[in-house]
């Protein structure tokens, strides 16, 4: 990913932390804290009631005391911008009854290039280069703030999860298009992890192994299909999948011939 060492870039993978300057950060005082701070930058631009941010971080806990934890661990987070970074209150809207960071707050997620891809592919916008391509593959397939179950960041999980297959199915057909199947590949096998009983990403996994000249891995996927459906479904693969297998059990049969 490009780097300004003027944007502040905080780690939602593993036990985050923040990056400033090409220099990692103290953590924050509590993890509610930057907990706090990821789901506002996430969500840049939005204006949030205070009594929505409260209920979303102590949902269990009565009103009166939610906010009074909200306030604290709001000033924790500037107490933080201020010792480390800069000053945030430019970039906050910080009314009584309202909290939220604006879209200009030179704080970016790791998760920064999935969320630019895939506004770029629903907005028609030309593909970045390769090399972007390939870090987008290899670094935002993990998965988001795993230590915190807390509905919120489940939520954000899941539309990641969903917007990473979008980039990659997007990949994938564009890679296709243009004949390059060992790029193609590398997409399909980041599709099928994320469902290993899709069907369909099965059979184009298969398709790209037989494109490639690499009908024994192509053998292996279908073997895999099978004991997958039958395993956790009791079911056989669909009627494509075995038309392709017994395609490449005929072309393997005439590279021997």
């Amino acid at each position: 990913m490009k780097s300004d060492a003027h944007v502040a870039l905080i780690s939602t993978q593993g036990s985050g932390g923040v990056i400033y300057r090409l220099r990692e950060l103290p953590p924050f005082t509590t993890r509610r804290s930057f907990q706090l701070l990821v789901y506002l930058v996430y969500n840049r631009g939005v204006v949030f009631p205070r009594e929505r941010l409260a209920s979303l971080f102590w949902p269990q806990i009565q009103p009166s005391l939610t906010r009074r934890r909200l306030r604290t661990e709001i000033w924790r987070v500037k107490q933080y911008f201020d010792k480390h970074l800069f000053d945030l209150s430019p970039y906050t809207v910080n009314g009584k009854n309202e909290f939220g960071l604006t879209e200009e707050v030179p704080v970016r997620l790791d998760m920064h290039p999935l969320l630019e891809m895939d506004r770029r592919l629903r907005d028609g916008q030309p593909l970045p280069d390769e090399p972007e391509q390939g870090w987008l593959l290899h670094h935002c397939n993990r998965d988001f703030l795993p230590y915190v179950y807390a509905p919120w960041a489940e939520g954000i999980r899941e539309q990641l999860r969903q917007r990473y297959r979008n980039c990659m199915e997007s990949l994938y057909q564009w890679h296709k298009r243009d004949g390059r199947w060992r790029s193609a590949l590398d997409y399909a096998r980041a599709i099928l992890e994320l469902d290993e009983l899709d069907e369909h990403i099965h059979y184009e996994v298969m398709l790209c192994y037989l494109r490639c000249n690499m009908r024994s891995r192509a053998i292996r996927q279908y073997t895999e299909c099978r004991r997958r459906l039958n395993q956790e479904l009791g079911l056989t693969p669909v009627p494509v999948i075995e038309d392709l297998y017994r395609e490449i059990l005929r072309s393997d049969a005439r590279s021997v011939g």
